[in-house]
């Protein structure tokens, strides 16, 4: 079965058991081409000069792994923070107002290590 892939917005590539000139024409020993229905020979799916689907897919998965890390850097500071602010001394329906917003952004922070865990788990 042949997949095309399309990397970066870049033109669509077919891999698969023809190569992208299946249809064009063929060479010949003697080095002359002539149209043939019968196409090129196959090529390897990931020859040297094919496809770059699987490198291109491992630097996205690193980067989701790295990014998916500082995240987790970046909201360990952000919990620093909140339990800090939490020990001011201040009373009254702001203090309350605070204190709750302080409660939900923590809960904001708690989901986005949950969802950034499970992104880096998928890939």
């Amino acid at each position: 079965m042949d997949t095309i892939c399309i990397i970066d917005g870049g033109p669509p590539t077919l891999h698969g058991r023809r190569s992208p000139t299946a249809f064009g024409p063929a060479t010949l020993s003697g080095g002359s081409t002539t149209p043939s229905p019968f196409g090129a020979l196959p090529t390897p799916m990931f020859e040297a000069s094919g496809c770059r689907c699987h490198e291109t897919a491992r630097a996205g998965r690193q980067r989701i792994i790295d990014l998916a890390a500082t995240t987790a850097t970046v909201t360990d500071t952000a919990r620093t923070a909140l339990a800090a602010s939490r020990g001011i001394d201040w009373e009254g329906n702001a203090a309350l107002l605070f204190r709750d917003r302080l409660t939900s952004i923590r809960a904001a922070l708690d989901a986005h290590d949950g969802d950034a865990a499970a992104t880096v788990r998928i890939v």
